[in-house]
Order: C-alpha cells, then sequence, then structure tokens
C-alpha cells in the first residue's frame, strides 16, 4: 500500500503552459475568456433576437452549457484516481507494455505547439489509461472529450470532470450556441498549449476493427492552425491493444442484437464485483510517429499542386481544400493507428482455431501458429509474445501469461 501511496503523491511537474512560467490558466479564467469571445458574444445576440427574448436570457444559458462542459482538472483528484488505478491494474492485468521511445518523441515535440492525443477506441478502460500512462511518465495531463452519456453516473462523472474529462452532447446540429461554446472551448485549450485527447472512431469499436474516423472535433481543432492561432499543432496517433476487452461479454450481446446498456452508477457497481477476480493479461501501447499538421498541409499542397487544376491548392484560404485536408488527414490517423496495432497471442490463438471449426491436431496447430506469427513480423507487425509456438499454445490454453518484454515492438 504505502509504495502505491508514494507513487501517487510523487513529485509531478511539468514544462508546458501558456508562457515562459508554463503557467495554466484556471478554469475559471477560461470559462471568462471563452464567454467574452467574439464568436460567442456575437452569437448569443443572434440567438437572442432569432427567440425575442434578452441577452440576459441566453448568457445565462450559455453558462449553465458551459458549466455543464468544462473540465475541472484538480491534481489531487489525479493523484488519488492514480492510487486507485494501479491497484485495479495489478489485479486484473499481467502488465502495461508501453512504448517508452514513442513517449519520448512525445516530450520532444511539447516545446513546438500544442497537441492533439488521438487512440484507439475498443474500451472504456480507453479514457484512463493515457491519463495514468501521462502522470506515470511525467507528461502533462490530457483534457479528454468525453460523451455526455457519462454525465448521468453519478460520482463517477465527477472523479472524470476532476481529472481532466470535458464533455459533449452526441449531435449539437442546429444549436448555434452549443456549438458557438464547445468551438471556441476546444479552441481556447489549443491556444493555450493544453493537450487534448479524443476518440477518432466517435464510438467504441465492437468487432476490434478500426471504425472510419469522424471528423467534427478534428475539423474544429486543426482550424486553430489554419487561422494562425498557433504556430503547429502535432497530432499523435495512440494504438491501445488489449488482450482481452473488459466488456467482451456485453460486445456479443450487443452484436447478437441485445441494446447497448445505459451507463448507471448501479450498473457499474454491479460490474466492478465481477471485474476484479478477472486475468485479462496484458495492454500494449504505442505512440505512433507525430503527425506535424504544418509539415502535413505542406506534403499535401505539393501533391494536389503537381496534378493538373483549375487553382492553387490553399486550405488555409479555401474551405474546399480544407475539407480535403481533413478528411486525408483523418484517414492519415487512422491508418497510423492500425498500423501501431500489436497483434496478442490471444488473437492468434483464437484466429487459428477458428480457422480450423472441425478442429486441428496439436502438432498442426503449433505449425499454423507459428507460421502466422512469422508472417506478421515480415508484413512489419508487432507480436506481443517471445519464445516459440508451442510455449504461446501451451499458456494461452492455460490461461497462463506469456513472456513479454519491450524488444517485442518492432
Amino acid at each position: 500500500m504505502f509504495p502505491d501511496i508514494s507513487w501517487a503523491y510523487k513529485n509531478y511537474s511539468t514544462n508546458v503552459g501558456i508562457d515562459s512560467l508554463h503557467t495554466m490558466r484556471t478554469p475559471a479564467e477560461t470559462k471568462h475568456l471563452i464567454l467574452r469571445s467574439q464568436r460567442v458574444q456575437e452569437t448569443i445576440r443572434n440567438v437572442a433576437a432569432a427567440e425575442k427574448t434578452t441577452v440576459a436570457e441566453i448568457e445565462k444559458r450559455a453558462h449553465a452549457d458551459l458549466d455543464r462542459m468544462a473540465h475541472n482538472l484538480r491534481l489531487p483528484i489525479v493523484r488519488v484516481l492514480g492510487w486507485f488505478l494501479r491497484k485495479v491494474f495489478r489485479r486484473i492485468y499481467d502488465g502495461i507494455h508501453v512504448d517508452e521511445a514513442g513517449l519520448e518523441k512525445v516530450r520532444s515535440v511539447l516545446t513546438k505547439g500544442p497537441i492533439l492525443l488521438v487512440p484507439t477506441h475498443r474500451s472504456y478502460v480507453d479514457f484512463l489509461i493515457i491519463s495514468y500512462i501521462f502522470f506515470e511518465y511525467n507528461l502533462p495531463m490530457p483534457h479528454i472529450a468525453s460523451g455526455e452519456d457519462f454525465l448521468s453516473v453519478l460520482f463517477v462523472n465527477w472523479v472524470f470532470r476532476n481529472s481532466g474529462a470535458f464533455f459533449l452532447k452526441r449531435s449539437f446540429r442546429g444549436d448555434p450556441l452549443y456549438i458557438a461554446l464547445f468551438t471556441e472551448y476546444v479552441q481556447r485549450l489549443i491556444v493555450d498549449w493544453s493537450p487534448i485527447e479524443f476518440f477518432i472512431e466517435g464510438r467504441r469499436s465492437r468487432t476490434g476493427k478500426l471504425l472510419h474516423p469522424k471528423f467534427g472535433l478534428l475539423s474544429i481543432c486543426i482550424e486553430t492552425l489554419l487561422e494562425k492561432k498557433v504556430p503547429d499543432l502535432t497530432i499523435i496517433p495512440i494504438s491501445i491493444s488489449y488482450e482481452k476487452i473488459l466488456e467482451a461479454d456485453l460486445y456479443s450481446k450487443e452484436l447478437l442484437g441485445e441494446s447497448k446498456a445505459k451507463e448507471s452508477l448501479k450498473g457499474l457497481l454491479r460490474a466492478s464485483q465481477s471485474v476484479v477476480s478477472l486475468n485479462l493479461g496484458r495492454i500494449n501501447v504505442i505512440c505512433n510517429e507525430p503527425i506535424s499538421l504544418t509539415d502535413f498541409i505542406a506534403e499535401k499542397s505539393k501533391e494536389e499542386n503537381a496534378k493538373p487544376r483549375s487553382k492553387h491548392y490553399d486550405p488555409y484560404a479555401n474551405n474546399e481544400d480544407r475539407k480535403s485536408l481533413l478528411e486525408a488527414l483523418g484517414y492519415r490517423v487512422v491508418y497510423d493507428l492500425n498500423k501501431g496495432t500489436v497483434i496478442t497471442p490471444t488473437a492468434i490463438l483464437a484466429t487459428m482455431l477458428l480457422a480450423h471449426r472441425k478442429g486441428i491436431a496439436h502438432d498442426d496447430l503449433l505449425q499454423q501458429v507459428n507460421w502466422l506469427r512469422n508472417d506478421i513480423l515480415a508484413r512489419g507487425g508487432s507480436v506481443a509474445f517471445e519464445g516459440g509456438a508451442e510455449q504461446l499454445v501451451r499458456q494461452e490454453l492455460q490461461g497462463g501469461e506469456c513472456q513479454a518484454s519491450s524488444s517485442d515492438f518492432r
């Protein structure tokens, strides 16, 4: 217990902020700037005129929307949550294997401009694991875009908000006030160099395959560079690979036609009773090559201007070119996320068993497992185990732990 408490209350400081002293704005200062911004003030007046009500009434609504939306990141809460997660993760996971070289690349780009962390989305654990790792490695805590679904979960919403989460509606089409507030809020965080984390797939993948990118939040983020509010914007795709997904049973039921269970504290407490007895193997976290948006725009512009065109490609000034850039960037991020996926022993063995549904001899299974492992490596993929096929098959069938080390990430 005491080593975990010492870890949670270690000296934690990061060299990132809005000025040379690396200070960060308080949530109250951020809210004040957003409500006084030109975009929000114009929208408030327009909405008041459209609804034939007073500006004060719309300002009151704006305050309420922003309070519901905004994070309230507090380091003491992060420390307590980190201590709790350290206890839980040790019980249900064999280990968290982190690409430390990738994390150092993240550290190196922090001085060049704001960063966007874009992880894969397979599990609710995704919301926690990046913050946990960044705290461990003394990197700035991300501000995590979360759905308003979590606001209905008592206590959990308070923990998330005070650990850096901000909340957005699933859809806010037709609500100009909310659009203005959310856009200004996200862009204020970026202009202040606060790291933002969001899931480009929009929702958890139930099949393990990457979903097509959603462009809404990405569009809001890159607008800060296209309007020259920041010197550069670096996007870091982060591939999170689980040996076994925490929600695997729920996903199976949903794929068979059951409706998604609504998030609630009661459901969470009921699920937590069985979670602590699980053995979910290991988690692999890979920080893929950072994407400088300035460099990406330069490469895209060179490529497009080399084609026969009626006019010069310029996403800074042309909205159609901006849409083209957004789509190319979104799919580039998803491609990198897929490239960074680590193939687990469970996935390899399950693939071979599913390919031979009528059964397969033990020696043939070993041969097929070894072939698949070697083929993945030959194609430039990563496999999360060392040793031979016999060790993999024996340990997976017995539910044991495969040996692994940082050398697995090739």
